[in-house]
């Protein structure tokens, strides 16, 4: 059942079954919400939220919300924390920023504490992030 109530079988999913969002404007929400959160870098700000991004772009939480799990397939909230995460490994793996810390990198990815961050960094890629770091300084 859940299956087919999915959007991957072309079905709308209950949850939006009101919404008056059509193909056109979801198009332009996801591009503002990219644009805002990934382009300009919006998510290495701590206090990143959909009311952040709701003021910024013009556009309701809820629309911003039905967008991200419709089109990116996750909440915003994963989302944010996927852009993070990608981030902070890419500076994990660079020399060029070797001279920051776990909490730096943390810091510096949007992440509001270094537990949090050890936290998502191991749930998402298997590993804490030094030791990542160390596995990826080590093969370059």
């Amino acid at each position: 059942y859940k299956e087919m109530n999915s959007n991957k079988m072309g079905l709308t999913d209950r949850k939006y079954a009101n919404s008056s969002l059509d193909s056109l404007k979801s198009t332009e929400i996801l591009t503002s919400v990219r644009r805002f959160v990934e382009f300009d870098k919006g998510f290495v700000n701590k206090e990143m939220s959909l009311q952040l991004v709701s003021k910024e772009i013009g556009h309701t939480t809820k629309s911003i919300s039905q967008v991200v799990n419709n089109e990116i397939g996750m909440t915003f909230s994963d989302y944010i924390t996927g852009l993070r995460i990608e981030h902070a490994k890419m500076y994990l793996s660079s020399r060029e920023k070797d001279y920051l810390s776990i909490a730096g990198i943390a810091e510096e990815s949007g992440f509001k504490s270094i537990s949090r961050f050890n936290y998502l960094f191991k749930k998402h890629k298997g590993m804490t992030p030094k030791e990542y770091k160390k596995r990826e300084l080590s093969s370059n």
